[in-house]
């Protein structure tokens, strides 16, 4: 199902499983196969610069919307209720939820941020599907041991150049994997869990993260990224 998946580190959470068998029995079972098997493999972690896949919070849906339903259209799919029995597995990055519910079991749905028509799927891979529909290549970048550093290229007011920041870095480092090149390409190194993004639409920052243990062999990455703009 994931073989085509890039796993943009070779560290992954090693309580994963664990994890997963110690989710309440109640919420366990109401769950998608696929969905405890991809946290059984992989963990927490964010799929394809998209959606963040989590453990299920069984408090954020009813605790956010328990005194503001409306916003979305409800029928026999999904109800009111189903909406306060809801249980978050996953976000994206334009604020949709995917979540599952106490009374409809094998179903996956999404709650939208921009729209009023809730979606439900049959299986937790077509749902993530759905949301990376536009994407050729699929990565996963685990949530285990990750460090964050934001770059900004506006110093004293000035804004310098992102590009020759960008062509320096492919011209001195080698990467594994480069994903979405036209716009804001993002280059990982699986062995240590890093990877780096250039914002070439607003071209003002420099995005890095990478797994802490690790820093020691990256951080002349980021010490050079970081001589290069200022």
């Amino acid at each position: 199902m994931y073989e085509n998946l890039f796993l943009g580190a070779s560290h992954l959470d090693p309580n994963r499983e664990k994890k997963a068998k110690g989710i309440n029995q109640d919420i366990f079972e109401l769950l998608p196969k696929d969905y405890i098997e991809f946290l059984t493999n992989f963990g927490e972690g964010e799929y394809s610069h998209e959606i963040n896949i989590h453990f299920p919070d069984e408090n954020i849906i009813p605790e956010t919307f328990k005194d503001d339903t409306d916003f979305w259209e409800y029928d026999k799919n999904f109800t009111e209720k189903d909406l306060l029995n809801a249980i978050a597995i996953a976000t994206s990055f334009d604020g949709d939820i995917i979540c599952v519910s106490l009374e409809k079991k094998n179903k996956v749905f999404i709650l939208p941020r921009h729209a009023d028509k809730i979606s439900s799927y049959n299986t937790f891979h077509e749902t993530i599907n759905k949301l990376t529909e536009g994407y050729e290549d699929k990565f996963f970048m685990p949530f285990f041991d990750r460090e964050y550093i934001q770059i900004s290229l506006i110093k004293e007011r000035k804004l310098n150049d992102i590009y020759p920041i960008h062509e320096t870095f492919l011209h001195e480092f080698k990467f594994d994997f480069c994903f979405n090149q036209k716009a804001q390409p993002e280059y990982l190194i699986k062995e240590f869990g890093f990877r780096i993004r250039f914002d070439l639409i607003y071209k003002n920052n420099i995005s890095i993260s990478y797994q802490k243990q690790f820093k020691s062999k990256i951080n002349h990455i980021i010490t050079r990224i970081e001589e290069l703009s200022n």
